[in-house]
């Protein structure tokens, strides 16, 4: 038998144990259920939720952030136990109509690692609390996500 016979016969061998390997040893098999499960997950009706009017809040990463805001002017704190400085605070409003909505951010300054910083916040005196769909924090030009309501105790 010449070298590239012996050669292919190996490889189409070696194809064919590999191709009838389930990996765990088992000729077992088994089959998946024919459907789902007919009863439903339970659930637990907790009723409403009630929220802090006024109380935003955002925590990831070594990053928090608390927004105090009922419309007009607010306050905003940010705690960086990061091992970075983190660029300085910005805050947008989207609207239920999807709008943009800036604030206005005094003296909004890079927060050092392991620093906390409290800023005046102002968003225009258009912005109701009621109008903004959502509050996103923004950390230079880094866009950290939404803030989130403050469920009341």
């Amino acid at each position: 038998m010449s070298a590239r016979r012996l050669f292919l016969a190996a490889l189409l061998t070696a194809s064919i144990g590999l191709a009838a390997c389930t990996g765990d040893g088992s000729s077992e098999t088994t089959t998946p259920p024919a459907s789902p499960s007919d009863s439903a997950l339970p659930t637990t009706d907790i009723g409403p939720v009630p929220f802090k009017d006024g109380e935003f809040a955002y925590s990831s990463e070594g990053i928090e952030a608390h927004l105090t805001w009922e419309g007009g002017d607010g306050t905003l704190s940010v705690t960086n136990d990061t091992a970075a400085e983190v660029g300085a605070p910005g805050l947008y409003a989207v609207t239920q109509s999807d709008a943009q909505v800036d604030a206005t951010i005094n003296d909004a300054a890079a927060i050092g690692p392991g620093d906390e910083a409290t800023f005046d916040v102002s968003f225009p005196a258009s912005l109701k609390p009621d109008d903004a769909g959502f509050i996103v924090l923004l950390l230079g030009h880094a866009n950290y996500g939404a803030l989130a309501p403050v469920k009341a105790e």
